[in-house]
């Protein structure tokens, strides 16, 4: 049904030698002439330490010889987790090797090095920050401590960066933002806080704190920004429900990006796919695999690609006040003067109609070079009689009531000097 899927293959598990690494890279350590390639996956050890009122502790992994490439400023991800991770940052750290990147460390599934669009290999260093717990009282339930604990003041992220700054040896243009679940919104935060700070931003099955004012802002400064985004998310996902992480990509595309967010979602039969293969990953008791809300695990995986490229490759293409793909050219205006707007729609869909299974159809790019889309329109340009578009004037809507045969139904977007465009998607319903 989507063409963004990919073949999940198990990782390697690197065995390796740990030793204690010190949080600074300040210190005076003997200047090698040659860069010493890393052959062994990071080491992975857990810091309590005081950054800010809601940052008490992290795991931070270095790469092995992080101690000999003393010349080496290596670009830095930062990890936010899911909920079931927060803690106090002192005895509670070890919640954070349960999920998420900190997880795939401690199983060997992170990579001494990747390779970049050059062929140079790159070592990253990851910083888990473990997030102090809300409590929960007389007028906040766990629900309510729950969000709570992931909405941070914007200080915050300021002091968690300088911490970073100050105490690694760390490429300022290359740091990198990533969430799973609720640890999206932080993830999310951070890149809206301080975003020219932050190349890209990389979300795993959640979305940010649903506020429309928050949503405008955090859209706008995003789009403004040059953060690169890609964001992952499974369809079926009942914790955090699809239409919320697909709301956060078009939110940001509304706002005509200079870098257009990258979406990847993952179908029902994908998902049963790759949880059954691995189910030392992905055990049926697990609540993330019965909500069908956990695609972090496999996507933090190096071995997952598309188009060739894994996450840690595709964060490597950007930097931050560095060089980056430029945005497409846009198309030459017509007469008058008014660049028409441009739109690319979702891929085709295939369903059947015994599982009462309504689409949603959705643009994955719609902009306009020299203005703003004023209007959006659905409708069905051939097909079957039957048919209902639940929202026509939405970007993102349900098309629902179909019987099987084979439709076309057409976006056109018309900007703020009355040029249109529009794109297609062919829905083919199945007995």
């Amino acid at each position: 049904m989507r063409k963004l899927y990919a073949i999940l293959v198990i990782g390697l598990v690197f065995a390796s030698c740990r030793k204690e690494l010190p949080d600074t890279g300040q210190q005076n350590f003997t200047v090698e002439s040659n860069v010493v390639d890393e052959t062994i996956p990071p080491i992975h050890t857990p810091v309590s330490a005081y950054i800010s009122p809601h940052i008490r502790g992290y795991y931070k992994a270095i790469p092995a010889n992080y101690n000999i490439n003393t010349t080496v400023k290596y670009p830095v991800i930062i990890h936010f987790t899911g909920a079931g991770q927060f803690g106090n940052g002192s005895n509670e750290l070890n919640r954070l090797l349960v999920e998420g990147l900190a997880r795939n460390i401690k199983d060997g599934k992170f990579p001494p090095y990747v390779l970049d669009a050059s062929g140079k290999k790159v070592s990253f260093i990851v910083i888990t920050p473990q997030l102090l717990p809300y409590p929960i009282t007389s007028t906040c339930n766990s629900a309510c401590a729950m969000v709570r604990s992931a909405n941070l003041a914007a200080a915050e992220y300021g002091q968690l960066l300088a911490y970073i700054k100050n105490n690694f040896r760390v490429d300022p243009t290359r740091i990198y933002s990533t969430g799973m679940s609720l640890g999206v919104r932080p993830a999310v935060d951070l890149a809206t806080a301080f975003p020219t700070q932050i190349a890209a931003l990389l979300t795993t099955g959640g979305a940010p704190q649903i506020n429309n004012t928050t949503y405008v802002t955090m859209a706008k400064t995003l789009a403004a920004s040059r953060v690169a985004i890609w964001h992952f998310h499974n369809r079926p996902d009942a914790a955090v429900v699809y239409s919320e992480g697909l709301r956060f990509v078009n939110q940001v595309i509304w706002n005509s990006p200079q870098i257009t967010p990258k979406l990847t979602t993952f179908e029902d039969a994908y998902l049963n796919a790759v949880y059954s293969a691995d189910r030392i990953s992905f055990p049926a008791n697990k609540h993330a695999v019965i909500t069908k809300h956990d695609c972090w695990t496999f996507v933090l995986n190096p071995n997952y690609k598309e188009n060739n490229m894994n996450v840690y490759q595709w964060m490597l293409k950007y930097s931050a006040g560095g060089t980056q793909p430029p945005p497409p050219p846009p198309p030459p205006p017509p007469p008058g003067g008014n660049a028409v707007p441009q739109i690319t729609l979702c891929n085709d869909v295939v369903v059947k109609l015994s599982s009462n299974y309504w689409p949603n159809v959705y643009p994955l790019s719609a902009r306009d070079p020299d203005g703003y889309v004023a209007n959006i329109q659905w409708t069905k340009f051939s097909g079957p009689a039957n048919y209902t578009i639940v929202s026509p004037k939405m970007a993102t809507t349900r098309i629902s009531n179909l019987v099987s045969g084979i439709y076309v139904f057409r976006m056109t977007i018309t900007d703020n000097k009355g040029a249109s465009a529009y794109d297609d998607v062919k829905i083919t319903v199945s007995p």
